[in-house]
């Protein structure tokens, strides 16, 4: 078996200051919720490109298709920036604090895209199997929303993360003191 020495620094068993993420590991849910995030993103940017896409070949446009298409990707953009939690006001925004919430408005964008796909030959079967495929993604993630604000699963995220956020900045702070003695010539604590 070979020594510790032999090892590079991210397999040795009591890593070097520094490396933080080797010592602090996140609940597994977490990397669930970042994932659904994620894929609420995507759905979210797909179903904008089937909007867009929607309002380049609908022929004859009239103002309040066109008007309901432009809602659609500002609900659209609301859906991403309360899902990468961009700034204060979408952070504090009801979409952003209730799951159940935040699920029905995007059950609710999904059925809106997908009802506006536009009809006749219009557009290719390729093209309407994208906007169906985008909106559907996207109903599926809100009605997956919808269900984890119904059985409080938003309150446990966030203590579950809260957690890693305060043992992460605790593995910081221990690096940084270990770092500062280190380099100050005292004796490692």
């Amino acid at each position: 078996m070979p020594s510790d020495a032999s090892l590079p620094s991210h397999a040795t068993p009591n890593p070097p200051p520094g490396h933080v993420r080797d010592r602090v590991r996140a609940h597994a849910a977490l990397k669930i919720f970042t994932v659904i995030n994620w894929i609420t993103i995507i759905a979210a940017i797909l179903a904008a490109i089937a909007e867009l896409l929607s309002l380049i070949y609908t022929r004859p446009r009239t103002l309040p298709g066109f008007t309901v298409r432009l809602y659609c990707l500002f609900f659209l953009l609301v859906i991403v920036l309360s899902e990468i939690e961009w700034s204060k006001p979408v952070r504090d925004s009801a979409i952003t604090t209730s799951w159940f919430w935040r699920g029905a408005f995007q059950v609710f964008v999904a059925a809106l895209v997908y009802e506006m796909q536009p009809g006749g030959d219009n557009l290719s079967a390729v093209k309407r199997n994208f906007i169906a495929f985008a909106a559907i993604v996207l109903l599926v993630v809100g009605f997956l929303y919808a269900a984890m604000g119904l059985c409080f699963v938003k309150r446990w995220r966030d203590t579950q993360l809260a957690k890693y956020r305060t043992m992460r900045a605790h593995a910081e702070m221990a690096d940084a003191l270990q770092n500062d003695a280190s380099l100050a010539g005292s004796p490692r604590a």
